[in-house]
């Protein structure tokens, strides 16, 4: 069986790690020498000397990175597992591909071992196998459907094919172009070894000091998304402040509600329907909720008026008792049977129930 070398794709953790945080001190570097460039207002400049004015700067850099930084270690941990799975799985697919079968040479017709694969194209779509003749160390290349890969070079300085030749010595390869026209010759080589030096050579003598200044550690973290937190509640708790400013009117009056639990809501009606011969109101099982919904009965001692009079009579009653109060009567609830009335009222708590129940009370009023 051939020995296929291939790309090790998935690397160390430490290594997706340090590529993340060279990421984050370049991009410091690039804010740093932005602000640097920056002018400040006429007014600063008006208002303050030239030690004043890069005082100010210095503020709106630091905090300018501390929020950049900060959110860059919020990313980190989610940024690094997408990096790692993305590698796994174009692991994955590398290893699995199979080289095409029967490639021979295209100089003495002898089968060619395949020595290489390793991902190609811009997004690693495909899978390129190398393949090499033990007789006369001619190479060609197919991807993973078979066909096979060929370069056109034209001639920079004549723009006519130029012929190409491989050539490769343990894991670099060097192409050479000769145009057949005006004999002009170009040389590329591609180096196979591990990616993962790349990391290495980013890495220099400032590495340690700008991974200290930029990249943040857990339990700097942790503070900056503290500090985050609270710095967006105390906006939102701002923000509904001066909501309540726009809306004093509305919230005076919400504020002024009487708030009944069932023993004064029992009391407070009994009174209000006695007063138009009903009598014996009674409060059935409530269904207990973010919103109260509490059934009732009571019984109609007039005689001689119909029933829809005695019902709206009813509804007119409830609605003018519970008008500055937290509860209200459920819509179309009430029903009529031989002198039995029932309805269902409904009991707010929570501020923002009362502000709804406000709002609609008040265009009620309104269309009147």
């Amino acid at each position: 069986m051939q020995n296929i070398k291939t790309d090790k794709n998935l690397k160390d953790e430490q290594y997706y790690v340090d590529l993340y945080d060279c990421h984050t001190m370049e991009e410091c570097c690039r804010l740093i020498l932005k602000f640097s460039g920056t002018v400040l207002t006429e007014e600063i400049q008006s208002k303050y000397s030239v030690e004043a004015q890069i005082e100010q700067l210095q503020k709106i850099i630091g905090i300018t990175l501390n929020c950049f930084c900060g959110e860059r270690y919020i990313d980190k941990a989610k940024t690094i597992q997408e990096w790692m799975d993305r590698d796994r799985s174009l692991g994955e697919f590398l290893e699995s591909a199979q080289p095409p079968k029967g490639v021979l040479c295209i100089k003495c017709n002898s089968p060619m071992d395949c020595t290489d694969k390793h991902l190609y194209g811009v997004n690693d779509e495909k899978v390129l196998f190398f393949f090499s003749c033990n007789k006369c160390c001619k190479n060609r290349a197919f991807f993973d459907n078979g066909e096979e890969f060929k370069t056109i070079y034209q001639c920079p300085k004549c723009g006519e094919k130029a012929k190409t030749t491989h050539s490769r010595k343990k894991n670099t390869i060097t192409t050479k172009y000769k145009c057949l026209h005006c004999k002009f010759t170009e040389t590329g080589v591609l180096d196979l070894d591990d990616k993962t030096k790349e990391i290495d050579e980013i890495i220099n003598e400032h590495f340690a000091a700008d991974k200290k200044r930029f990249c943040l550690s857990k339990e700097e973290g942790e503070k900056y998304i503290n500090g985050k937190d609270s710095l967006i509640r105390a906006t939102d708790r701002f923000k509904e402040l001066k909501e309540r400013e726009k809306q004093k009117d509305l919230y005076d009056a919400v504020a002024n509600v009487k708030k009944l639990n069932v023993t004064d809501l029992e009391n407070h009606l009994t009174k209000a329907l006695e007063k138009e011969n009903f009598k014996k109101f009674e409060l059935l099982k409530p269904d207990i909720g973010r919103i109260v919904v509490i059934g009732f009965t009571l019984q109609d001692t007039s005689t001689g008026i119909h029933e829809h009079t005695r019902r709206m009579t009813l509804k007119k009653t409830i609605d003018k008792a519970l008008m500055e109060t937290n509860w209200k009567l459920v819509e179309d609830s009430i029903s009529y049977k031989l002198g039995f009335l029932s309805g269902r009222i409904r009991g707010f708590e929570l501020e923002d129930d009362l502000v709804k129940m406000v709002q609609v009370r008040k265009k009620k009023l309104e269309k009147k």
